[in-house]
């Protein structure tokens, strides 16, 4: 084999051989600095923290970029101040909480980045691409991670304990009251002692008036069972049960004949109405004939010369009726017995 042949398989295989190591590279995310395209995002810090320039940066546990350079802050400042390249195709909320995120079991940490507290508009607000973006960051130490999450995981049954304990300590109050108010009210105290105004009733006075009001009732039932076994008592009241039932009888058989009397008075009544009826008919004809002429008494109205005779006979029988009585007083005079 020709020395110039045997060059070219030599650099064939060594070509061959830094294809598949940057392959393998490319296959395990790492990727060189000249070919990792972004934009640059700077993050202060108080201390590194562990970061260093070819630290990793993940949004949300997913790799986003890495750390190209990590410098202090000039004085007067403190600090660090972290250079950070992001790919293009990732962006980054304005309100994002950074802090470094170390490995539980060692390994390097990382520069997170999370949008856990994030509301939903602050998650479309994205910072600029131009380079002018600056975060501020904060180191939590793995404890006080795992502490702010146990203290979240705690938080809600610190607060159901905290409001057992309030209830618990309401309660107590509330029993206290309540066995203050039943040795109150089981307290002993006089009839004389509430009537005054001393003190209020309680169970033990209700129960001695109560006692009081039982013996007077008891006393009321022997009364009133001395009355109902009086004989004396069942015979008046048998008297006046019979008297009173024979005045019903007595009102009720008044009753009938003073329906029968009225009914009769009502019968006449009906037949003097219908006499007077009759009689104001009879005289109606009598005034109309009178007023028409008709008959003796409306000849008497209309002829004065009849009304002049009938005058003149009725002055004849006065001198005929005074003669007359002129003779019977002299007949009673002389003593001749005329039984008139």
């Amino acid at each position: 084999m020709h020395n110039r042949t045997r060059d070219i398989f030599v650099g064939l295989t060594a070509i061959a051989g830094v294809v598949g190591v940057a392959g393998l590279m490319f296959l395990f995310g790492y990727i060189p600095k000249f070919l990792e395209p972004g934009y640059i995002i700077k993050v202060q810090f108080a201390q590194a923290g562990g970061l260093n320039s070819s630290s990793r940066v993940i949004l949300d546990g997913v790799d986003i970029g890495r750390l190209i350079k990590l410098e202090l802050q000039p004085p007067p400042n403190r600090g660090v101040i972290m250079t950070a390249q992001i790919r293009s195709k990732y962006n980054v909320p304005q309100k994002v909480r950074v802090t470094v995120a170390g490995k539980l079991l060692g390994g390097s940490p990382a520069l997170a980045f999370y949008t856990d507290k994030l509301t939903d508009d602050q998650l479309t607000q994205f910072l600029a691409k131009d380079g002018s973006a600056v975060l501020d960051g904060q180191i939590e130490s793995m404890l006080a991670d795992v502490t702010k999450k146990l203290q979240a995981y705690m938080d809600p049954a610190i607060a159901k304990l905290t409001q057992v304990a309030d209830d618990f300590s309401i309660l107590s109050k509330q029993w206290t009251q309540v066995g203050s108010n039943v040795a109150n009210l089981t307290e002993p105290r006089t009839m004389q002692q509430v009537e005054s105004g001393e003190k209020s009733a309680n169970i033990q006075t209700l129960l001695a008036r109560s006692d009081q009001r039982m013996a007077e009732l008891k006393a009321t039932i022997d009364h009133i069972n001395n009355l109902i076994g009086d004989d004396q008592l069942k015979t008046n009241i048998t008297d006046m049960l019979k008297q009173t039932t024979q005045t019903a009888a007595e009102w009720e058989k008044t009753a009938e004949k003073t329906q029968q009397r009225a009914d009769e008075v009502t019968k006449k009544l009906y037949a003097m109405a219908d006499d007077m009826s009759a009689a104001i008919q009879s005289s109606k004809q009598l005034i109309d004939k009178a007023a028409t002429g008709e008959g003796t008494v409306g000849k008497l109205l209309n002829d004065p010369k009849l009304y002049t005779n009938l005058n003149e006979a009725v002055l004849r029988l006065n001198s005929a009726l005074d003669e007359i009585k002129l003779m019977i007083q002299k007949i009673k005079a002389e003593g001749v017995n005329i039984n008139l």
